[in-house]
């Protein structure tokens, strides 16, 4: 368990699943962060996407995110990481409209810094947003990251082509007073 100022990363269990199951079944919470075609997801399809969700895992490293006091409000973690290279693309979602503006997402992301950098030993972080998702890429801005490039017309949703924006943050670039 990794804690920041205002949230805790933790491991998913099964006392998650309602609040999974709303929050990646709510259009509006999920338009802007998935890339992919956004189909419902069953209650069977999110408890056995949370019994996967393992230390053991291949690769992908994924986070229940709660404030201190224990309350549920998304997920983060690491999508894809390259051991090679020690890049690692990260993910976040603040499935809770309610919750979202309150610093969880941004305290959120520094600490899954600390744990790519200190825990992990990785050089880079990355990911991509939507262009549109201005709040998103002022958070992410907030933590550090710079833009990197625009991938023009790479997501299509809601009859219209657009824009992502590639973001990194170098482990030399990272402050890591930010995520204490």
């Amino acid at each position: 368990m990794y804690q920041g100022r205002k949230v805790r990363l933790r491991a998913y269990s099964q006392l998650d699943l309602d609040d999974v199951l709303r929050q990646v079944n709510d259009y509006d919470s999920v338009r802007m962060s998935a890339s992919g075609i956004i189909l419902p997801a069953t209650r069977d399809d999110e408890s056995r996407w949370i019994s996967q969700q393992t230390s053991m895992g291949h690769g992908e490293y994924q986070f229940a995110i709660e404030t201190l006091d224990g309350r549920y409000v998304g997920g983060c973690g690491f999508h894809k990481i390259d051991w090679k290279n020690r890049v690692g693309l990260i993910g976040i979602l603040i499935g809770d409209a309610g919750m979202r503006g309150h610093g969880y997402g941004s305290d959120a992301v520094r600490v899954l810094c600390r744990v790519g950098y200190n825990e992990m030993n990785l050089n880079k972080l990355s990911l991509t947003v939507m262009a549109d998702n201005t709040a998103a890429i002022r958070c992410y801005s907030a933590c550090g990251f710079k833009a990197e490039g625009n991938l023009r017309g790479e997501v299509w949703r809601e009859g219209s082509y657009h824009d992502l924006v590639a973001m990194g943050l170098l482990r030399g670039e990272w402050n890591d007073d930010r995520a204490r």
